[in-house]
């Protein structure tokens, strides 16, 4: 945070909320999310696809989905979405879903597409505590 020259001059000034309002603007790429509800699943799905798959294909999708949320940051979670629905406009879908843009402080704390933090947010309160 200290080498950031982004926010050079707001630290010099201390304008926290400005400091605060960088960190929760939006980064790039993106981080895996770990609690994705089975009603935002659904809804991603092509239902017509869905019908066409087999009935394995069926019975995984169900094991996949059957603990209420899935956590796409288990890359075995990720493969499996895969062997249901292979190349399909609903398999697109559903990695859209699984993924998060971060906000700047999110990415600070993202590695190899796996948020330590997600669902953090800057305060002034949290950056004056973090520039001690």
């Amino acid at each position: 945070m200290l080498a950031d020259a982004n926010i050079a001059a707001a630290r010099t000034a201390g304008d926290h909320g400005a400091i605060s309002a960088y960190y929760n603007g939006v980064d790039t790429g993106f981080y895996w999310r770990s609690a994705i509800s089975i009603g935002e699943l659904n809804t991603a799905i092509v239902w017509s696809e869905f019908l066409l798959l087999t009935q394995a294909q069926r019975d995984a999708y169900t094991a996949l989905t059957q603990a209420g949320s899935v956590d796409a940051t288990s890359a075995n979670v990720r493969n499996g979405f895969s062997a249901v629905f292979g190349a399909s406009s609903s398999f697109t879908n559903l990695t859209a879903v699984a993924k998060k843009t971060p906000t700047k402080l999110e990415a600070l704390f993202t590695t190899a597409n796996l948020c330590a933090l997600p669902g953090a947010s800057a305060s002034p309160a949290l950056v004056i505590e973090a520039l001690g």
